[in-house]
């Protein structure tokens, strides 16, 4: 029973990692398609 649970435990873990990863991945994405949007307030050519 406390192996299972060991087991269990570990597969969350897992699960919970890739989440994360996930989200940092999707939050890096938006804030690169934001910077695109955004590109003309950095431009100094104006």
């Amino acid at each position: 029973m406390n192996n299972q649970l060991k087991e269990n435990y570990c597969k969350l873990q897992e699960s919970f990692e890739t989440i994360l990863i996930i989200t940092q991945q999707q939050l890096c994405y938006l804030n690169f398609m934001n910077l695109e949007e955004n590109q003309d307030l950095f431009d100094p050519k104006k």
